[in-house]
């Protein structure tokens, strides 16, 4: 069904600018804010209209998690919930602040190639420092649905997650997830009616994901059999096997075989990082900011520690060191 037209106004304050996203039931709206002059968020509504009515309450309650979850967050990688309301049709929507950048699948099409692993581990971290603060909630909460259409990355090149609209609070008395929600190829097996979605899960995406990035290759047509990363011939170094290996433990079909947190992921990613030669820069401009430090000169290795001195890593990495 289409949605709203330009010029549409919500809850006597916000007005319709153009159209950011459309989902399976629902649409994202860029609105200006008329009590702040200049000031522009994000609007996302339930469109009850495309669904079924049996189905009506059990959307409702899952829209209206995503926005309570999203109100407890506190994170720079997280958007900020600013006001919730129920729309003129009777459907729950929120206002959100509006991130500007581009999800990472839309860069790796606009740069048509890989990218490099000076490229993709800062990105992967900042992923990681997420993903901590998401599983330190309590409960914790469980994104599932990690891949790259749904991270941005800011011309500041901060990374940010969007669509939170199937995260869910970790319930440790559950043994099966109520719905079996998440993105073929990306998701976990336990997404798959196999079990229930735990930290772990977001674990197991988080390394699909990196193989999409390092490879672009399809990673549903794995069927959950990822191969090494030596296998494929763009990826080369003295890391490759390190990162392979790490990657292979949290691709492991059962959660309870995967690294047993996020961090313990992050503490081995930066230890690879803070051992990679540096390269020559081949980053796109929107890749630049993050990436200065290492790719805009030569660095000797025993200087390579000092890259964490510059301004992005400072402001993303202050509370670690």
């Amino acid at each position: 069904m289409p949605g709203r037209t330009v010029g549409t106004r919500f809850d006597d304050r916000f007005r319709l600018l153009s159209v950011l996203g459309q989902g399976a039931m629902g649409h994202v709206y860029e609105v200006s804010d008329e009590r702040l002059q200049g000031v522009r968020w994000a609007l996302k509504e339930l469109d009850l209209g495309v669904v079924l009515e049996k189905e009506k309450n059990e959307a409702i309650a899952l829209f209206r998690q995503e926005i309570d979850i999203l109100s407890q967050l506190d994170h720079p990688g997280c958007p900020r919930v600013i006001h919730d309301f129920t729309t003129d049709k009777g459907a729950p929507a929120f206002v959100m602040t509006r991130v500007e950048g581009l999800p990472l699948d839309i860069l790796l099409e606009e740069i048509d190639r890989p990218l490099t692993v000076h490229e993709t581990l800062p990105i992967l971290l900042q992923v990681c420092h997420v993903l901590e603060h998401l599983h330190s909630q309590k409960p914790p909460v469980v994104f599932r649905d990690l891949k790259p259409s749904n991270i941005m990355l800011t011309d500041h090149g901060t990374v940010i997650l969007i669509d939170f609209g199937i995260a869910r609070r970790y319930d440790p008395k559950k043994k099966k997830d109520t719905q079996e929600l998440g993105t073929p190829g990306f998701c976990s097996p336990e997404q798959y009616g196999r079990g229930q979605t735990t930290p772990r899960s977001d674990i197991y995406a988080l390394a699909t994901m990196a193989y999409f990035l390092l490879t672009r290759a399809d990673v549903q047509s794995y069927a959950f059999k990822f191969p090494p990363l030596s296998e494929y011939e763009n990826l080369s170094g003295d890391w490759v096997e390190e990162l392979g290996t790490l990657f292979l433990s949290m691709l492991e079909l059962k959660p309870q075989d995967r690294p047993q947190s996020v961090e313990a992921v992050r503490k081995k990613l930066l230890k690879i990082f803070k051992e990679l030669k540096p390269t020559r820069d081949r980053a796109t401009n929107i890749l630049r900011p993050c990436l200065r430090a290492l790719t805009e000169q030569p660095i000797e290795p025993t200087k390579q520690l000092k890259v964490f001195d510059s301004k992005f890593f400072k402001r993303w990495f202050r509370t670690f060191f």
